[in-house]
């Protein structure tokens, strides 16, 4: 059953996920989401909501791949 605190969609990590599947290539996404309903820390909208949230998006992806990465040795 999905976790009902939080919803997302990404068109396209599962349109590339259909393919590497139809290739029969293992697959793995890692991705930070940017926006969402609301705004937690209350920033003055467009376009400093944007640039704030992309980058802490970016960063927390980047975390998670690095710490996936250094699980793999």
């Amino acid at each position: 059953m999905a976790d009902p605190s939080f919803d997302a969609t990404d068109n396209e990590t599962a349109a590339v996920q259909v393919v590497a599947e139809a290739h029969g290539v293992p697959f793995l996404a890692i991705r930070g989401i940017s926006d969402g309903a609301g705004d937690p820390l209350r920033l003055p909208g467009f376009p400093l909501q944007f640039f704030f949230y992309k980058q802490l998006a970016a960063d927390n992806a980047a975390r998670v791949a690095a710490a996936f990465l250094q699980r793999l040795d």
